[in-house]
């Protein structure tokens, strides 16, 4: 849905295309429509600690999308 697509475009424009693309777990998660998954990979990561409460806020839309 849009939400999740505008996650994964603030992603891209933080981090950049290709270290976006190293989140393997959660793209193969995404393309499953595993969203819990997808965002505990998001969570978890070196990036999530890096910008902090921002990635709390991109973690809860990507699980919970545009309900």
């Amino acid at each position: 849905d849009e939400v999740r697509q505008n996650v994964l475009l603030n992603m891209c424009f933080n981090m950049g295309i290709y270290k976006l693309l190293n989140f393997e777990k959660m793209l193969v998660a995404l393309m499953h429509r595993d969203y819990e998954t997808a965002a505990g990979e998001m969570i978890n990561s070196f990036w999530a600690k890096q910008v902090g409460r921002r990635a709390e806020e991109l973690f809860e839309q990507m699980r919970k999308g545009g309900e």
